[in-house]
């Protein structure tokens, strides 16, 4: 059996109780050798106190135990081991599971013994109690320290320590004000990582942390579950902001905003309307590769997997309607010249309210008050006649020209509109129209065939 020493005095136990460690070791020495014990090695710290687990012998200790160099580790007393009921039983946990004996020569305390097991048993007792006190001690100082605005922990980029103060870091805080500015922007996450050189992670901790506003919030619940963010408490912090709450308030608007359109779902523009002549029945759309793929409808359905790409059908179909499309403005043209013959009624009718003024036929009270009520039709007519219909036609005269700034619910809506049936053939693409367009037919770039093709698969198109 290979016995290990470990001996420890702190200063004040050595003034104190005459427990040197010469002492230590001679006793535990005869000790080792009445069992006929092997001595592997002894560990030894001098005036390091056992509140702490750091220290130099004891760490090493510790290596050696986790790669089982001895079998047996001996101390002079229990709390030269540790004086941390938490500390101790961990340690003792770490020697049973490698297989180690722990004695305590001078209080009968021996982990190969029943007794011992059962000194044990009740230590961890005693230990877990210990640690939830702990616990509860750690939290209470936190929650205080967070009311009274305080900050605890590792500091985010941006700041630093200096005499015990959170202080800014000029620097940092430039680049931090760079984040929020292009934020506001509506610049994306990964964008502005790719702008700044911080990372995308980095880039979203900063943007979300209240920290940089002044304010200190807690995030984690006493299970250590994350805190929603809209039940988020705001405790005013001591240290100094670097950007404004309100700057810090618009960005968190922002973002929501456009995770909530993201969340949306993504409209198909041309669902329900490609057709697989091969297979019969319609093909599934992919967000995923922006492309509809013939897939089973039902688990019995048969399919080729041939593919469509949307963005390339959608170029093939906006250049086939401009040749027959050109946009239509005599509606609005015909409104605007009703307009401006409103307006030069009403010119007329002020020029004889005026006339009839100078040759005393109405009051002049009574021809002001007419004159004014018609100036403000005039005003109402000269507001709907702002429309340049010339500028509109020779600007816009075909549908691409409008279309790039409509959302994807108006896209699928319009071609749903004026398109009927989009049939995917063996190597082209029939387009049957609902308006006054001939029948088309086109091929687009061939697609990679994809996996699990049955009945030998065309290529995709």
């Amino acid at each position: 059996m290979k016995a290990a020493l470990y001996i420890r005095v702190s200063t004040e136990d050595q003034a104190l109780k005459g427990e040197s460690l010469e002492l230590q070791k001679e006793r535990i020495l005869e000790y080792i050798k009445i069992r006929d014990w092997k001595l592997f090695k002894i560990y030894e710290d001098a005036g390091i106190s056992g509140g702490s687990t750091k220290r130099p012998a004891f760490q090493e200790l510790l290596r050696d135990a986790r790669a089982k160099l001895f079998d047996i580790i001996c101390v002079y007393k229990i709390d030269r081991l540790s004086r941390s009921i938490v500390d101790f039983f961990n340690t003792l946990q770490l020697f049973e599971k490698q297989g180690i004996s722990f004695v305590s020569i001078t209080q009968q305390f021996d982990t190969s013994t029943p007794t011992g097991r059962f000194l044990m048993s009740m230590l961890a007792s005693f230990a877990d109690f210990e640690r939830s006190i702990g616990i509860e001690r750690a939290k209470d100082s936190y929650l205080r320290r967070l009311r009274n605005g305080i900050s605890s922990g590792v500091l985010p980029y941006g700041y630093k320590r200096e005499d015990k103060k959170v202080v800014i870091v000029p620097e940092q805080a430039e680049k931090i004000k760079q984040l929020y500015n292009l934020a506001l922007q509506g610049i994306s996450m990964r964008e502005i990582a790719r702008q700044t050189g911080i990372s995308r992670d980095s880039v979203m901790f900063i943007l979300s942390n209240p920290f940089y506003c002044g304010y200190l919030v807690r995030k984690r619940d006493d299970n250590k579950k994350k805190i929603p963010k809209s039940k988020w408490e705001f405790h005013l912090a001591q240290h100094e902001a670097i950007i404004p709450y309100e700057t810090w308030k618009a960005v968190q608007d922002i973002r929501k905003n456009k995770r909530a359109v993201s969340k949306q779902k993504h409209t198909a523009l041309f669902s329900k309307l490609i057709y697989c002549a091969k297979d019969k029945h319609n093909l599934t759309y992919r967000n995923k590769n922006d492309s509809y793929v013939c897939l089973p409808i039902y688990e019995k359905d048969p399919y080729c997997n041939r593919r469509i790409s949307e963005s390339a059908l959608e170029k093939k179909l906006l250049k086939t309607i401009d040749r027959f499309i050109t946009l239509d403005f005599s509606e609005l043209e015909n409104d605007t010249h009703d307009i401006k013959k409103e307006i030069q009624n009403i010119d007329k009718r002020i020029t004889r309210l005026t006339s009839m003024i100078e040759n005393e036929i109405i009051s002049m009270e009574e021809g002001k008050e007419k004159i004014a009520r018609l100036r403000q039709e005039k005003e109402k007519s000269l507001g709907k006649n702002r429309i340049d219909i010339n500028l509109v036609r020779d600007r816009i005269k075909k549908v691409h020209q409008i279309y790039p700034h409509t959302t994807r619910e108006e896209k699928a809506l319009f071609w749903h509109i004026i398109i009927k049936r989009i049939s995917l053939q063996y190597d082209r693409i029939h387009i049957t129209w609902n308006i006054n367009i001939p029948a088309s037919e086109f091929a687009l770039e061939p697609l990679k065939k994809g996996k699990n093709v049955r009945r030998g698969g065309d290529e995709g198109i």
